[in-house]
This record gives C-alpha cells, sequence and structure tokens, in this order.
C-alpha cells in the first residue's frame, strides 16, 4: 500500500514540475520573452495537476512529465481561447479543470501500466496495451 502512495505522490510532483516548465516555457513564448506572467504559472501548474489526479498512481514516475506538461499546455491554451471568445472566465478555471481533467482522462487509456504493483489496471495504449481504455 505504501508503494502505491509513495508513486501517486512523486507522479503528482513530477507532474507539476513538468507543469511548472510548460507554463514558464508558455509565458516566455507568448510574450516573446518580455515579460513572464505569475498567473499563467501558477494555472499551468494548476492544471497539471488536474491532469495527474485521474493517473497518478497507475503511471511511471517519468510519464508523470509528459502528462503536466502537456495539462498545462491544455489550460493556457483553452485559457488563451476563452479569452479570445470574449467569455467570462476571470481566473481561468475552465481550462484548468476542463481542458486539463479531459487530457488527464485521456492520459489514463495512454499511459497507465497494469504491471506496476499494487494497482489493477489495464494498460495503456503506450504500455503494451489496446485502445480499449480509450473509449
Amino acid at each position: 500500500q505504501w508503494l502505491v502512495a509513495t508513486r501517486a505522490g512523486v507522479s503528482t510532483i513530477n507532474a507539476t514540475a513538468g507543469g511548472g516548465l510548460a507554463a514558464l516555457l508558455y509565458t516566455t513564448v507568448t510574450s516573446r520573452g518580455a515579460v513572464v506572467f505569475p498567473h499563467e504559472i501558477a494555472n499551468g501548474m494548476l492544471g497539471a495537476l488536474v491532469a495527474i489526479t485521474a493517473t497518478c498512481a497507475s503511471v511511471h514516475t517519468y510519464a508523470a512529465l509528459i502528462i503536466g506538461f502537456i495539462g498545462s499546455l491544455a489550460a493556457l491554451a483553452s485559457n488563451e481561447l476563452i479569452l479570445r471568445c470574449h467569455l467570462d472566465d476571470p481566473v481561468g478555471a475552465v481550462g484548468v479543470h476542463g481542458a486539463s481533467a479531459l487530457w488527464g482522462l485521456a492520459a489514463v487509456g495512454l499511459f497507465a501500466d497494469g504491471e506496476l504493483p499494487g494497482i489493477q489496471v489495464a494498460n495503456g495504449l503506450f504500455c503494451g496495451g489496446s485502445a480499449r481504455l480509450l473509449g
């Protein structure tokens, strides 16, 4: 039981690191290196945390970096789209909780590894399984 909890904790930390890196790159590129927006870093890291929630115990810790990285970009890109559509979302909750969560659900079907000790899950597409977990 502690092995699963440890894996979940390390995966969560790794996803946060991947999300923070993605958010830093995103805000640097979108501002053309002029400024780093702290609210985008925070939303990117939160998006990474939301994205890893469904998979934290069932993926390898290195896959958590990828999941967090993409979850962060999903949150920031969808928040940008919502802003361009002039929709009211002052704190970016739709991107963080919506787009990142959708990516996190898809990540289960891609990265889940049934060979990890302590869990019972089918293998995801990238771990020798089929697309069954994707729907």
